[in-house]
């Protein structure tokens, strides 16, 4: 794009110039005929033949600039699709970390079951411990809650979640929809499959234009008549 650029430039100054030395050599002429009374025929002639210059030449820089703003489009078009290329990239990666996030959390869920278990067991057997302190240090709180704000520090200190939690969390067909990266970043996922597949798009919207078409009958223009 450079080289066009330079020739944008090249033909803007000669333009120029050509409309400077048409102004100043009409201008000549006129006075000459004014103070002498010469024959100005030959200057016309000059004229004539400077005046069909200029008129070329804006007429090669107009294409000129037509063509360097083809290509300025061209290539802010390439940059952005090679953005937009870049914006799938990431979506797979997304998707890619989604799920190994979501498979290492349900593999460390092992654990925190095992904990309440354990958890349960001891309110249990400390009931019949000798010697055990009283109050039961298990039992002030009930069932499960200990285990339960364990797991929340240890999510709330590891991840960068946001500043406000949510008032309640979901309920369980709610929590396996959010569970499932396909689900949570669909809008994304869908736009990255139909810009790197858009031939799959266009040949189901035309088996959907064509499936229900049928020529026209001679009775149907009838009715419509």
């Amino acid at each position: 794009m450079t080289k066009i650029k330079d020739t944008v430039e090249r033909l803007a100054d000669q333009v120029e110039q050509l409309s400077n030395e048409l102004a100043e050599k009409a201008k000549i002429a006129v006075i000459t005929d004014v103070e002498s009374g010469a024959d100005i025929v030959q200057q016309a002639q000059g004229l004539i033949e400077i005046r069909e210059q200029y008129r070329l030449k804006k007429m090669a820089l107009s294409e000129a600039k037509d063509r360097l703003k083809l290509e300025s489009d061209a290539s802010v078009k390439a940059w952005r699709d090679a953005q937009r290329d870049k914006c799938c990239e990431l979506t797979d990666q997304i998707e890619k970390k989604g799920n190994t996030l979501a498979l290492a959390i349900k593999r460390a869920a092992k654990h925190y079951g095992d904990i309440v278990d354990l958890e349960r067991d001891l309110r249990i057997t400390s009931g019949k411990a000798s010697d055990w302190p009283s109050p039961d240090w298990t039992r002030t709180k009930g069932p499960g809650e200990l285990p339960y704000e364990l797991l929340i520090g240890v999510i709330c200190t590891n991840y960068d979640l946001p500043t406000a939690p949510p008032p309640f969390w979901p309920k369980s067909d709610s929590a396996q929809r959010s569970a499932d990266v396909s689900h949570v970043f669909r809008s994304l996922i869908q736009l990255r499959d139909a810009w790197q597949n858009p031939e799959t798009d266009e040949s189901e919207n035309d088996a959907d234009d064509t499936g229900d078409w049928r020529e026209a009958s001679a009775e149907d223009l009838n009715h419509v008549a």
